[in-house]
């Protein structure tokens, strides 16, 4: 996230109540940083839904709705989850102050191969190839 909502037009970006259960999914329809082009202005206790993370990774000073989109979520595929996490939030606006609340990380698995099915496959196709070349040399 990089100040949703600002663009050459709008220094600080839109003044929403915040966000309520956001989740970010690459394959999203929409861009989180502009999403009043797809709603009217949020009142109602903040913005939820799914969303294309912002990517944008132009200094927060300086970003825009123009700037290109450089970095989704799946810059982290095939990452090991293990280890330290840090979350980064700073509020640049004058006058206001933001608040987390909460937040949460949901990491979804990949199931790989099981290995023991894997060697068994590979000793079965060995075992067939073994037996074969055996009846070809008779």
């Amino acid at each position: 996230m990089n100040r949703p909502g600002r663009t050459r037009s709008d220094d600080f970006g839109y003044a929403d109540s915040g966000f309520n259960r956001v989740k970010f999914d690459d394959l999203a329809a929409n861009d989180v940083h502009t999403y009043r082009d797809i709603l009217a202005p949020v009142s109602f206790g903040g913005l939820s839904g799914t969303w294309q993370p912002d990517g944008r990774l132009t200094d927060p000073v300086q970003s825009l709705d123009t700037d290109r989109r450089q970095a989704g979520l799946s810059v982290f595929n095939g990452m090991n989850p293990n280890g330290d996490w840090t979350l980064f939030i700073a509020d640049l606006s004058p006058g206001g102050a933001a608040i987390l609340n909460n937040w949460s990380l949901d990491i979804a698995a990949v199931p790989e191969a099981p290995l023991s099915g894997l060697l068994t496959s590979l000793g079965l196709a060995l075992l067939f190839a073994c037996r074969r070349s055996q009846q070809c040399n008779r």
